[in-house]
């Protein structure tokens, strides 16, 4: 059973004022990463780095798609 996908907090819950997307991190040197758990092979499947948290976004959700 799928849970479902929840949309970005609102930036007032988010702390800094950026929207903040499920499955996405912003690291120290200010470039966005993801990884995703597939649940069917029990292991985790590094995404990549963005420079934006709208692309990784789109990429966790092709990503959970495929799954």
């Amino acid at each position: 059973m799928r849970r479902p996908r929840l949309p970005p907090m609102p930036a007032a819950m988010a702390g800094k004022g950026e929207e903040r997307y499920h499955g996405v991190r912003r690291r120290s040197s200010g470039w966005y990463a993801a990884k995703i758990r597939d649940p069917a092979k029990k292991t985790t499947i590094w995404l990549s780095t963005f420079d934006s948290a709208e692309a990784i976004a789109r990429a966790y959700d092709a990503s959970a798609r495929s799954l």
